[in-house]
């Protein structure tokens, strides 16, 4: 009769990600309350259709470096899909959630999303006014 002895390693606390140069650096972990408490502060600073966004995985479009890929914006047009005031301005009151996620999914992004153009940053420094328009003032009639 043989025994074998089976030794276990202990769990691995830390987390190890690989870096550029292919080397394994250990990543600091910040305690549960500070990064509950980084996240809650980025979500007080978010609009709720920001944070409906996000949670689609469709936020932080800001943030991204370089040009947006396909999947990417496919991403941010199926969460435009599911608003369905943005759908009502893209394709009138006729087209459902089907019908939207259809046409997405087609690869067609551009009826549900603005141009690229239009997402660019804004320079402050270029404010222009808009023209006033005035309308003529209709009274109507009195009813006694």
């Amino acid at each position: 009769m043989t025994l074998t002895t089976l030794t276990v390693p202990p769990p691995a606390n830390a987390r190890y990600v690989l870096d550029e140069e292919g080397e394994y650096v250990e990543l600091q972990e910040e305690d549960w309350k500070t990064a509950w408490k980084l996240r809650l502060d980025k979500a007080q600073s978010m609009s709720k259709d920001e944070i409906f966004e996000a949670a689609r995985g469709a936020g932080n479009l800001e943030l991204k470096e370089g040009e947006e890929s396909d999947a990417a914006r496919k991403r941010r047009a199926m969460s435009a899909c599911r608003d369905g005031g943005i759908r009502a301005k893209a394709g009138g009151n006729g087209m459902d959630l089907k019908a939207c996620n259809n046409r997405v999914m087609a690869g067609e992004t551009d009826f549900i999303l603005p141009s690229p153009a239009v997402q660019s940053p804004v320079v402050e420094s270029a404010v222009v006014q808009a023209p006033v328009v005035e309308s003529p003032v209709v009274q109507a009639p009195v009813v006694e």
